[in-house]
């Protein structure tokens, strides 16, 4: 289950030596090309299907971690990265206060460009590796000659974006993504397991721990690019295509605004003049009196005026996940929905197929319901491994029924487990109880069936209303038929009839 701190081995990949050969050849005759993450390592699936960002392998992709964006998620993996990333900023800034220099510098020392990630502003190729003490000082300048850090100001890594100088969303992505590296490193592991990607034992890098407050190397496994380069994945919920707070968006539209309407109240300004009546001040007159919105202006202003910084913010608000067509230029999910629905039409039914029907269920999941169902894991162990969940999502508790059933019941799923059956025979009480006994007060109350056809659905739909009455939790069942049904609403562009169609399962089976 990710999230949790501790790195540990991987092994018994379980990755057959047909599949291995296959994607050796695969990597020989692609080596020289720009290659995404899916095509290098064989992946039979594209982003609109994958949980993490398939990133290009030979250059950057202009995406960032903005920790902004992850505050106020629900999922347990967002949490936890901003609990850590405010951990270490605020160690960083008591040491920089406190005028311990040498502690800041050492906080900052082991900080590296994170090349691995492949996310920045790079175009042609990705960033090297011999940047690390640059990014390190370029940040430990910044924040020590900024008034803002000295004032005591600043208490949020985000905001040295918008009020520090010199310090951009790719310096706050480097910054936070250094941060939460294990973290991503296990987010990582779980994805190749999921896919059946190899991977090779090879340095960590930089690995804050802070429970001690300090910095640590490990040996992981990770998947390894061009024989040398490690690579590690990021869940597409956390990246934007830029810093969410904006330095120009606050000066433009609240900071002039705010001195527009301040010097309108002064009957004595000498700013505008007379239409018809009417006083008009334009933004070039109030840029010329006040400045240019430089991050030190910003500073100057904010601190004199705290209620316009703290409006901006709360009217900025927390800004959803990017979509598939956001993260991959051209892409049509209409068509891709059609393309779905023909796939989920060709996997044959039967248990000889079980495997090859769990993994396009949860492309096919990661298509239609993200991003509600996030980071799956594939056969997830739990009771100490004494049981396991064919897949289990983390609940982004974005909207439509994940939401609602975590708001209106007193049973929170930051889980969502999902039980695959690749069989058109009746689903009875042994795949109803199979599933409830994945619930629990840790992981959750919510979870998903789903199968091929089946021969009673009134009596199922009848289980599970039993099983929600009965107080052992809320399975929503779907079929071929449900699948085919929400693709059919993608195809025609009406997405929100998608989580209409959950919410009338949902409501039938609660009533």
């Amino acid at each position: 289950m990710f999230g949790v701190s501790a790195i540990a081995p991987v092994t018994n990949l379980r990755v057959s030596r047909r599949l291995r050969h296959r994607r050796t050849v695969h990597q020989d005759l692609v080596r020289c090309g720009k290659m995404r993450f899916s095509e290098y390592f064989g992946l039979d699936q594209t982003q609109p299907e994958l949980d993490f960002v398939d990133i290009d392998l030979d250059s950057d992709i202009r995406l960032f971690l903005d920790p902004y964006a992850l505050r106020g998620r629900g999922d347990p993996l967002a949490v936890q990265c901003v609990a850590d990333i405010r951990h270490f900023f605020q160690r960083l800034l008591d040491a920089l206060r406190d005028g311990d220099l040498d502690c800041a510098r050492a906080l900052l020392g082991h900080l590296h460009e994170p090349n691995e990630t492949r996310l920045g502003y790079s175009v042609n190729e990705a960033r090297g590796s011999g940047v690390g003490s640059e990014i390190a000082e370029k940040i430990f300048e910044a924040l020590t000659e900024s008034k803002a850090i000295e004032t005591g100001f600043i208490r949020d890594i985000s905001d040295t974006e918008l009020l520090v100088e010199g310090i951009g969303p790719d310096r706050v992505s480097d910054l936070s993504t250094n941060i939460v590296r294990h973290r991503l490193i296990v987010y990582t592991q779980g994805q190749c397991l999921l896919h059946d990607v190899p991977m090779r034992r090879v340095a960590s890098g930089p690995l804050w721990d802070a429970e001690n407050e300090l910095w640590r190397e490990d040996y992981v496994d990770l998947p390894v690019y061009n024989k040398r380069e490690r690579i590690l994945l990021v869940p597409k919920a956390l990246v934007r295509r830029r810093g969410e707070l904006s330095p120009r968006e606050y000066y433009d539209h609240y900071v002039l605004d705010y001195l527009h309407a301040l010097e309108m109240s002064n009957p004595a300004t000498e700013l505008g003049r007379l239409i018809r009546g009417e006083r008009r001040i334009t933004k070039k007159e109030l840029k010329e009196k006040y400045g240019s919105g430089t991050k030190e202006f910003l500073l100057q202003f904010s601190q004199h005026h705290p209620a316009v910084l703290t409006r901006y913010k709360e009217e900025k608000g927390l800004p959803p996940p990017l979509t598939a067509q956001e993260l991959r230029e051209n892409f049509d999910p209409r068509a891709f929905a059609q393309v779905l629905s023909e796939k989920l039409r060709e996997v044959p039914a039967g248990p000889e197929q079980a495997t090859t029907y769990h993994r396009f269920v949860i492309g096919l999941l990661s298509f239609l319901l993200y991003p509600n169902l996030l980071y799956p894991v594939k056969e997830a162990e739990i009771n100490e491994g004494r049981k396991r969940i064919d897949i289990l999502y983390e609940n982004g508790v974005h909207s439509g029924v994940f939401q609602r059933f975590t708001q209106s019941t007193a049973r929170a799923s930051t889980y969502i487990p999902v039980e695959c059956k690749n069989y058109t025979r009746e689903i009875g009480n042994p795949e109803v109880d199979q599933l409830i006994a994945r619930f629990s007060n840790q992981r959750g109350w919510l979870g998903l069936l789903i199968c091929r056809a089946n021969e009673d659905p009134a009596g199922l739909l009848a289980r599970c209303r039993d099983a929600y009455h009965a107080g052992l939790g809320c399975i929503l069942p779907l079929d071929d038929a449900n699948l085919l049904t929400m693709l059919r609403h993608v195809e025609s562009g009406d997405y929100n009839a998608v989580d209409g169609h959950l919410s009338e399962l949902f409501r039938r089976v609660v009533v």
